[in-house]
C-alpha cells in the first residue's frame, strides 16, 4: 500500500491526475481498499481541483465518500471545498453525512462548525456520534452528542472562533 501511495503521489501530468480521480475512484470493479488508497493518495494539494470536480459530479454514495476521503486527508489544503462539503451534511445518505463531517473536521474551517451542530441537531444513532466525533476533531471540546450543549457551547464561543482566535482540527 505505501508504494503504491508514493507512485500515486508522483502522477504529474494533469491528465494522469484526471484519469486516477475519474477512472480509479470510480472503477467499482476495483477492490475499495485499492479504491481508498487512490483517494488517499490523491489528497495532494495539486489534486484538489480534480476532487472537488469529481466530487460534484458523483451520484454514488460510495464513491462520494472516497471524494471525501480524498479531500479530507488533504486537510486545508481542501479549503475551497468546504462550502461544496457543507452542502452534503444534507445529503440523504447518512454515510455521506457522516464522511462530510468527517471531511469538514479535517480541513478546519470555522465556517463549518454552526452546519455541523445543526446536522448534530438533526440526526440519532451512529450518524449522531459520528457527526459529535467529527466536531470533537475539530474543536478540541468534548460535548459528546448533546446538541443541545454543542448550540450553547457555540452560542457563547463563535465570535472567537470565527476571528480565527482558536487553532482548529487538532482534537
Amino acid at each position: 500500500e505505501n508504494e503504491l501511495r508514493k507512485r500515486i503521489s508522483r502522477v504529474q501530468s494533469e491528465d494522469g491526475k484526471a484519469y486516477l480521480v475519474t477512472a480509479g475512484l470510480r472503477d467499482r470493479k476495483m477492490p475499495i481498499q485499492l479504491r481508498l488508497v487512490i483517494a488517499q493518495a490523491a489528497a495532494d494539494e495539486r489534486n484538489i481541483p480534480q476532487l472537488l470536480k469529481s466530487l460534484k459530479r458523483s451520484r454514488n454514495c460510495t464513491d462520494t465518500c472516497l471524494f471525501l476521503d480524498g479531500l479530507g486527508c488533504a486537510g486545508e489544503a481542501s479549503r475551497a471545498a468546504t462550502d461544496d462539503i457543507i452542502k452534503l451534511l444534507e445529503n440523504s445518505d447518512a454515510a455521506v453525512r457522516a464522511r462530510a463531517a468527517w471531511a469538514l473536521s479535517k480541513i478546519a474551517t470555522p465556517e463549518c462548525i454552526e452546519p455541523m451542530i445543526e446536522s448534530l441537531e438533526r440526526e440519532n444513532g451512529a450518524t449522531r456520534r459520528q457527526i459529535a466525533g467529527s466536531l470533537e476533531v475539530l474543536t478540541g471540546k468534548n460535548l459528546g452528542t448533546n446538541a443541545a450543549g454543542w448550540r450553547a457551547w457555540w452560542t457563547a464561543e463563535s465570535a472567537s472562533y470565527l476571528a480565527g482566535d482558536h487553532e482548529l482540527g487538532k482534537g
